[in-house]
């Protein structure tokens, strides 16, 4: 996966797909299956994992989609995501919170050390920066909340919803 802290990275450009099972598979473009009996969808992967009779119980459930998105459910705590194409669907029938079309979840807390002891995080950049991001996304996503073609949203987080600013960012 591309290094999103890194500006000279290259581009990522990859499908997420994440068709009512809440499941996820972004991969670059170049990185595409070339064998014909591999999997082609998240359906595909979770039968061959379950087996027919796991995923018809898997598919009468109620699935709840927290925080997902083309590069990443939860890129929450990062002082910057810069230079990132994706192309993206994401499609529930059954809801879902926290779904953009870059990420779930983005920001980072005032407090930069607020993360340090937990999850070995330490932020120097209050708003977090998104810059230089194209998403095309297609999100149909009914009854879900927080849905963004960027971001879902912020996430509260010791006290405070975190925070970024985006600039220079398209999405379509």
């Amino acid at each position: 996966m591309a290094n999103l802290m890194n500006p000279n990275e290259p581009q990522l450009s990859g499908i997420t797909d994440a068709t009512d099972h809440a499941t996820a598979d972004a991969r670059p473009a170049s990185n595409a299956p070339d064998a014909p009996d591999e999997p082609e969808t998240a359906t595909d992967r979770l039968r061959l994992i379950l087996g027919d009779a796991g995923l018809a119980r898997v598919a009468g459930a109620r699935v709840m989609v927290v925080g997902l998105g083309g590069v990443g459910g939860c890129l929450e705590m990062m002082d910057s995501i810069t230079n990132c194409t994706v192309d993206v669907t994401i499609t529930t029938t059954k809801g879902g919170h926290a779904i953009g079309g870059l990420c779930g979840y983005a920001g980072t807390h005032t407090n930069g050390q607020v993360a340090a002891e937990t999850e070995g995080i330490v932020t120097t950049q209050y708003p977090g920066v998104i810059e230089n991001c194209t998403v095309n996304a297609k999100i149909d996503a009914p009854e879900a909340t927080h849905v963004g073609g960027l971001v879902g949203t912020g996430l509260y987080y010791y006290g405070e919803e975190t925070a970024f600013a985006a600039r220079n960012c398209t999405v379509n």
